[in-house]
């Protein structure tokens, strides 16, 4: 057997010892650069058998891919220091390592370092442009997103506005679907006793009345306590409520008479070409065509609410009268307000200055400033804004919308309220509505031809119908004298059209006072009165429907034999009326004047009040009259001071407005239900009423 030939390689095994790696200075991988023996010999070699820089040499290194420089050129050691002696020598690693680590002197390397600058720079620049328009479009989209929001608000309160007349309604059907009643939630309890019940309602009568005040707060509200009894002290009874002759309002019953005044209306002055509209007869409109165009309205004069409304000099007479208006006006005011005004006026204020001295000084700084010429006057002393009404608060909600800004004038939770003599701008003849302000002479002209035509009508026929009178003849029949103040219509009509966008109506169904309120505080009266109120039911149906609906019910009721049907009745429109003693709290006003039943209605008030007659008095308080009162009053006193130490007493007062607009329509119908059970009790089947007569039997 042969076996293969081994040939042993003749070179002998390395010893490196480093790792790899190589000497820097030459290039030796027995050693490093600490230990190379050519360093700090000036690059040659010592002799210990290393072979010298000869060109077989450098041969060597060239076929290896060594890099070589010749004599003459510039040459860099491994230190940076040039050769000496023209020798060449050999690169470590090539310009691009050298350029790699940074160690190149190239003679581009401060142009480089420009250019990269310059590069840098325009980097910087382009990044804070870019900053800038990327910040631009952030805002811009800020922007969009707050009015995006603002909208939304906008349409979630309309929807919470809907909402709640939905919830209403909804709630009013589930009630009637399914026979809810709604029951006493003060009921007694079975085991509580009549001590325990008391001692359980005074406490409740205590807390809702706020019997556990500070004593800071019971003072001031002594003081204005003693303040309102000082004011009605100087009131007389026929003072206190005024009544007259009613007449009927739209579809709302009888109201207060105006007193008697000029045979005219106030209406928009608008421009006008063709006929003049004078009234209807039998179902027709009458128009007298006239040969002039009415007169176009003068320009509408606005002013500020700053600005002086009575100005100039006046006579002892008109000083005396306007002393007296002003006097009885701070007389309405609280001791606390006059001494704030005065404050305000720069009148001196003692501890000791009663209200009497306060509205005699404040009068009388009215009066002065009303007599001296070019002193502004205002009408009366109104609050200034304060940080409530903002429209922004502070942690930046937005709040409701409000009309009225920049109005100096009364406000209840950031919303205008006052009166109308509380204007600056209001005229004095606006101040009662009973008031017709004087006409313009062209609309008294214009009044004058219409009377001449239609008289001419009356006597002559219809041959008369072509006849025409012109301007000048009209002029002809009038004189024009200027007296007093003859801008009157003028100003009237510049402060309606400033409080147009505002509610305008009677102070507690008194036509001579008015109150200006922003539309929010009527929305919000009239949600708390009419549509969140247990009393009333939400019908979302049109009134068409209703009406047929109703109709069919009545007839298969049977009632038609108690009264006919007024095919012509309508429904009347609720509203509510701010109550006069405290303009924050309102009337319901349910007008059924108009109503299709309202014969019938009357007819069972009449049977219903009958009924009552005959339970006995200790279980109700209804009265047929207002003179019933005094005796009533006597009975329970008598009553109260025989049994009264042995019972107890409690009483408490209530609005009687609540009646309407809180009492449940369940209740009502229990307790008309046990008015009937207990008639019939008693052997009653029926209540007659006497035909065309007042009275039932």
């Amino acid at each position: 057997m042969q076996y293969p030939m081994v040939v042993q390689s003749q070179r002998q095994p390395s010893t490196n010892v480093v790792g790899g790696r190589r000497c820097y200075m030459c290039s030796s991988p027995n050693h490093l650069i600490r230990d190379c023996p050519m360093k700090g010999n000036g690059g040659r070699n010592y002799d210990d058998g290393r072979q010298r820089d000869t060109e077989e040499s450098r041969d060597y290194g060239r076929r290896r891919g060594r890099d070589y420089e010749y004599e003459g050129r510039r040459r860099y050691d491994k230190r940076g220091g040039r050769e000496e002696g023209g020798r060449t020598t050999r690169r470590h690693e090539d310009a691009n390592e050298w350029d790699r680590r940074g160690r190149s002197f190239s003679p581009g390397r401060e142009a480089r370092r420009k250019q990269e600058k310059e590069d840098r720079r325009l980097a910087d620049e382009q990044r804070r442009v870019e900053a800038q328009e990327q910040a631009r479009r952030e805002e811009h989209r800020r922007l969009r997103e707050e009015e995006k929001k603002r909208q939304q608000r906008e349409r979630d309160k309309g929807l919470v506005k809907l909402l709640e007349v939905k919830l209403v309604a909804n709630n009013s059907t589930l009630r009637e679907e399914f026979g809810l009643k709604l029951t006493r939630k003060d009921r007694r309890p079975k085991k509580e006793t009549k001590s325990a019940e008391k001692r359980r309602l005074r406490e409740e009568i205590a807390r809702a009345q706020g019997a556990a005040s500070e004593p800071e707060e019971a003072g001031e509200s002594d003081e204005e306590l003693n303040d309102l009894r000082a004011q009605a002290a100087q009131l007389k009874i026929a003072e206190k409520r005024k009544r007259g002759k009613e007449k009927v309002v739209g579809d709302s019953p009888p109201m207060t008479t105006p007193a008697k005044g000029a045979r005219c209306y106030i209406h928009p002055v608008e421009k006008q070409t063709g006929g003049i509209t004078i009234g209807r007869e039998k179902g027709r409109t009458v128009t007298l065509k006239s040969v002039y165009d009415a007169t176009t309205s003068a320009e509408k004069t606005r002013k500020n609410w700053v600005e002086a409304k009575e100005e100039g000099e006046a006579g002892p007479v008109q000083r005396a009268t306007f002393w007296s208006e002003k006097k009885r006006h701070y007389m309405t005011m609280t001791l606390h307000e006059l001494k704030k005004v005065c404050k305000d006026e720069g009148i001196k204020v003692a501890p000791t200055t009663t209200k009497e001295k306060a509205s005699s000084d404040l009068a009388d700084r009215r009066t002065k400033l009303k007599s001296a010429a070019g002193i502004p006057l205002p009408k009366s002393p109104i609050r200034q804004p304060d940080l409530g009404d903002t429209s922004e608060n502070s942690s930046g909600e937005r709040v409701p919308m409000s009309f009225g800004h920049g109005l100096r004038a009364t406000r209840i939770d950031g919303h205008v309220s006052f009166r109308i003599e509380e204007a600056q701008t209001a005229p004095t003849i606006s101040f009662n509505a009973r008031n017709v302000p004087r006409r313009r002479i062209e609309h008294r002209r214009r009044s004058l031809g219409v009377e001449i035509r239609l008289a001419f009508e009356q006597w002559g026929g219809g041959d008369m119908a072509q006849l025409r009178i012109s301007k000048e003849e009209v002029a002809a029949c009038t004189s024009v004298e200027m007296v007093g103040d003859c801008k009157e219509i003028e100003n009237f009509l510049s402060f309606r059209d400033e409080m147009d966008d505002l509610v305008r109506m009677p102070l507690d169904r008194n036509i001579g006072d008015t109150l200006i309120q922003c539309p929010a505080l009527y929305h919000e009266a009239m949600m708390n009165t009419f549509i969140k109120a247990e009393g009333y039911r939400v019908l979302l149906e049109e009134e068409e429907e209703i009406m047929v609906k109703w109709k069919n019910e009545y007839v298969e009721a049977g009632l038609e034999s108690l009264g006919k049907w007024d095919d012509k009745g309508t429904l009347g429109n609720a509203y509510v009326l701010p109550k006069h003693k405290d303009v924050t709290k309102s009337r319901p006003i349910c007008p059924t004047f108009s109503e299709p039943t309202n014969t019938v209605c009357r007819k069972m008030a009449k049977g219903l009040n009958r009924m009552m007659k005959l339970v006995p008095e200790t279980s109700h308080f209804n009265m047929g009259s207002v003179l019933e009162l005094s005796r009533r009053l006597k009975v329970i006193n008598s009553k109260v001071g025989r049994r009264g130490l042995e019972w107890g007493m409690e009483g408490a007062s209530f609005d009687i407005k609540d009646m309407f607009s809180r009492l449940p329509h369940a209740a009502i119908l229990d307790a008309l239900d046990w008015l009937c059970e207990w008639c019939e009790g008693r052997g009653f089947k029926s209540v007659q009423q006497q035909g065309g007569q007042r009275g039932t039997g």
